[in-house]
């Protein structure tokens, strides 16, 4: 995503008679990964080639951006002039294996529709689409994407405020969390009934007005404890309502906050949670 190129251009701008002597070059033969570097990096310090000869005679450093940039994160392979990427649970030549094997059992249905492809086989395999694929997750932004974007949001109503002294310091079953300041709190009304994952007790947080605010104690059934003293008191109020998921608070941040994935977190949103669709 062009994070070691950045990491280079800022480091030469701290040694400027070095950085006047350096140029920089960026090859890239993915069009999607080209368009992306393009997006994250300053394009007037780096001139991009189409191929390695039009470097000018000199000494040069080579950088393979796909053994520092990627590794242990992502991978890629070229297969067929065409980037695959790597995934550390399913080896990558399972995928082929599987396309072999689903290929050689179309070919007895010619006139069929053939799809194999999920979310991240779009995203990351064309090769796989074939005539139709199968995008669930992705279109509500389960998937990380410069092309698709959340547009799942999770609201839950403050049901009290509370100003709590130095001696009420504990906080949640079994005071999981302790403090001797004064605080001002405010119970929500959402629990792990309502599919709010229990492992984000002390480890996340709502927002309020674009500022976010951490979660005090143990998440009960049927509410959880924010702490809200960076807010000024009146400002929040009893029947306002708080993001837990949306456009401050993102699914991908809570699901590994959780430990898990998106699918699981919007699974596991219950029936007591209000549903409402917007076109």
């Amino acid at each position: 995503d062009g994070s070691l190129t950045k990491v280079i251009i800022s480091t030469l701008k701290k040694f400027p008679e070095l950085n006047k002597a350096i140029k920089i070059y960026l090859y890239e033969k993915s069009v999607f990964l080209k368009k992306l570097q393009k997006q994250n990096i300053d394009n007037k310090r780096i001139k991009w080639i189409k191929n390695f000869s039009s470097i000018k005679k000199g000494p040069v450093i080579f950088f393979g951006n796909e053994f520092f940039d990627a590794i242990p994160i992502k991978q890629f392979s070229n297969i067929n002039n065409e980037l695959f990427e790597k995934y550390y649970s399913v080896k990558n030549k399972i995928n082929i294996i599987q396309k072999k094997k689903f290929e050689e059992i179309i070919s007895f249905f010619p006139k069929a529709i053939h799809t194999l492809a999920n979310s991240n086989g779009i995203l990351n395999f064309k090769r796989f689409n074939y005539d139709m694929v199968r995008s669930g997750g992705c279109i509500f932004g389960t998937v990380k994407s410069n092309f698709l974007k959340n547009v799942v949001e999770l609201y839950a109503r403050v049901l009290q405020i509370r100003i709590v002294n130095e001696e009420h310091n504990n906080f949640g079953y079994n005071g999981t969390f302790q403090s001797k300041e004064k605080k001002i709190i405010a119970i929500i009304g959402v629990g792990y009934a309502d599919g709010y994952p229990r492992t984000l007790s002390n480890d996340s947080n709502v927002c309020f007005k674009k500022k976010k605010l951490p979660i005090i104690g143990s998440i009960s059934m049927d509410y959880i404890i924010v702490d809200v003293s960076k807010i000024k008191y009146g400002d929040i109020k009893v029947g306002d309502w708080v993001e837990l998921i949306g456009k401050n608070i993102s699914l991908d941040y809570i699901s590994k906050k959780a430990n898990t994935i998106p699918y699981e977190i919007l699974n596991s949103i219950g029936n007591r949670v209000k549903r409402s669709y917007i076109d």
